[in-house]
């Protein structure tokens, strides 16, 4: 527990002092009378801070072990709240952001004791049909192509059957806004996205047998998945600047392309009449509403007291 302070820890306890906040590090979920370090394992310099009215929604708070990924010195903090149901959905009908919803179908979790069931739904006829696909291909012009083709149809045999089994359920995805939802960056290569599963799988492993050779297989994993995405990247903008000064005299169109294709395009105004609707509703309820997304796959809407 950090039990020192400097002018700006004077500064914040005098401000969550003049304005009711409290600060919730070692005083609440796992962190409860611990205050773990935030940054360099010395010192508490990251905070959680919360009003009076938002305390009975706070379900856990906990100071994560530091990762290299997120940062060099500083450790993430994980904040886990209470979800109403009932209250996301009443509010959802006055919302317009995610009234527009693409759905698609996912499979229920994997079940060891269905094994059985899932073997018996396997198409014994697709399956044929692959192994005479397999057995008749000829070696000396198979191409890529083809080989995916193969796996496409090896893939569907499983799902198939994990969907007879398992169930399936609906899950609403948000519209894709533009060109800026979870496309990769151009320098994050299948080596990046081959370390990237390797430290995930590890990471998880970790989770389930916590063990000191796990931890230190994800610690490894994790340094070489940083150093690669350091490297890609570093020689991205590399070859990107010796492109645009290559290109600034020759070609100066593809010069101008280049320099504006991540420039987002000018968003619509707001109808003035929903902004006055926002700001009156914010006004009876002495509050102001915002909605956030969570891996719960509910619209949250939780209230701040401004």
């Amino acid at each position: 527990m950090d039990k020192g302070k400097n002018r700006y820890g004077n500064m914040l306890l005098n401000f969550c002092k003049g304005n009711g906040f409290f600060i919730l590090n070692g005083r609440l979920g796992r962190d409860q009378n611990i205050g773990r370090f935030t940054c360099r394992n010395a010192s508490v310099v990251d905070y959680c801070i919360s009003t009076p009215e938002l305390l009975k929604t706070f379900k856990d708070f906990e100071v994560l072990d530091s990762s290299k990924l997120l940062s060099d010195v500083h450790n993430p903090l994980s904040i886990t709240f209470f979800c109403d149901k009932n209250l996301a959905i009443d509010h959802a009908e006055n919302v317009d952001y995610f009234s527009k919803k693409n759905t698609f179908t996912k499979i229920n979790r994997w079940n060891s004791e269905k094994i059985n069931d899932f073997q018996n739904n396997i198409d014994v006829e697709k399956i044929a049909e692959l192994e005479y696909k397999l057995t008749n291909t000829d070696l000396t012009v198979v191409n890529k192509n083809m080989i995916n083709s193969l796996i496409d149809d090896l893939c569907n045999i499983f799902v198939k059957s994990g969907q007879t089994t398992f169930g399936t359920y609906t899950v609403k995805q948000n519209k894709k806004r533009g060109d800026f939802g979870n496309k990769n960056k151009p320098w994050f290569d299948e080596e990046c996205k081959f370390a990237r599963q390797n430290y995930r799988k590890l990471k998880r492993r970790f989770k389930s047998k916590n063990h000191s050779k796990n931890h230190s297989d994800m610690l490894n994993a994790e340094k070489a998945y940083k150093h690669i995405l350091d490297s890609k990247f570093r020689n991205f903008r590399k070859d990107l600047s010796d492109k645009i000064q290559n290109l600034r005299g020759k070609n100066p169109n593809e010069y101008w392309k280049i320099l504006n294709q991540n420039k987002r395009k000018k968003q619509p105004d707001i109808d003035i009449g929903k902004l006055h609707d926002f700001f009156k509703i914010g006004q009876n309820n002495d509050a102001c509403s915002y909605h956030a997304a969570t891996t719960t796959n509910y619209v949250l809407y939780c209230k701040l007291q401004t």
